[in-house]
Formats: C-alpha cells, structure tokens, sequence
C-alpha cells in the first residue's frame, strides 16, 4: 500500500509529506515569535500554549530529512568526518553573517552591540557563539550575540549526533 503521506519525489529527493507539516511547524513558530515579541511572552493573548513543542517536534522532523538527504551518500562514499565538514560549511558562513549583522544593528539601534541580555560576557562566549557550540549547554547556558541562531548550534550538533547513528548502521 503506498503512503502520500511520505511519498518520495525522486527527482528532486525529498519526503513531500514531511516538507509540508514542517512548513506548518515552522509557521507556529515565527507567528508565536511574532505575537511574543509584540504583546510579550507572558501575555494571555498567545497564539496558541505551548508552541515551543512545534520546535521540538520540527528538529525531529529534520532529523528524519537529513537522515534521507545523506543516506545514499553516507552508504556510497561519503565518510563521517566528511559529513561534519559539509554541515559545518553549510551553516557556519550564515551564521557568521548574521552575527555581523546584528552587531550592527543593535550598535546602530541601541548604541550598544553586545547589550547585556545576550549574555555574552567575554572573548569565550564570542567564540563558543561563532563556533555554534553556545546553545549546547556544554560549556554553560551560553549566550548568542544573534538570539535565534541556538537553533542553528542545535541544528548543526545534534543533526550531526543523529547522523553518528547512521554512520554506526
């Protein structure tokens, strides 16, 4: 019996079904984000409770898609540290950039580019967050110059533990 729900589209590789529920997730999100930084995080005016589980559930969803987007490769030729290396270069220069960017746009905005609640307190924090390794929890509760980007830090790390598993198969 063959599935829609997760029907592989060949020509272009992808798990149509899981393209459009994270879409949907991913949605959630940047509404509850937009509605949070607008009325407040706290306010009883929320888009819906709980949206922070439509993340979780979106990073397992990747997971699942990045597993399919490597696994003929991983099976094929490409190895382990390799693989780090593509996901790192994917990520990294975004991140890189918007960090730049929003240096200068809190220094133009606040006059200050690294204000207090980013809790960046020193060389350290800038280079475990440059490096992705600040939302990891490793090293402390780490600090972001650019909020957002923990999710980047997860993407990259934890994607790549889920890929040690395949690379284990």
């Amino acid at each position: 019996m063959k599935s829609d729900f997760l029907e592989v589209n060949r020509d272009m590789h992808r798990l149509i079904g899981l393209d459009g529920l994270r879409g949907i997730l991913a949605l959630i999100v940047a509404y509850s984000h937009a509605f949070g930084h607008l009325l407040g995080w706290n306010s009883s005016y929320r888009f819906m409770d709980n949206a922070s589980f439509c993340v979780d559930v979106f990073f397992a969803m990747s997971g699942v898609v990045l597993y399919y987007a490597y696994s003929r490769r991983i099976k094929n030729s490409m190895d382990f540290v390799r693989f780090i290396k593509v996901r790192f270069y994917r990520l990294w220069p975004v991140h890189i950039l918007t960090m730049f960017i929003t240096l200068l746009v809190l220094y133009v905005g606040l006059g200050n580019p690294i204000p207090k609640w980013t809790k960046i307190n020193d060389a350290f924090d800038i280079f475990l967050d440059a490096s992705l390794l600040s939302a990891i929890g490793i090293f402390g509760p780490g600090g972001s110059i650019n909020q957002p980007a923990w999710s980047i830090s997860i993407e990259m790390w934890v994607g790549s533990m889920i890929m040690i598993v395949a690379f284990l198969r």
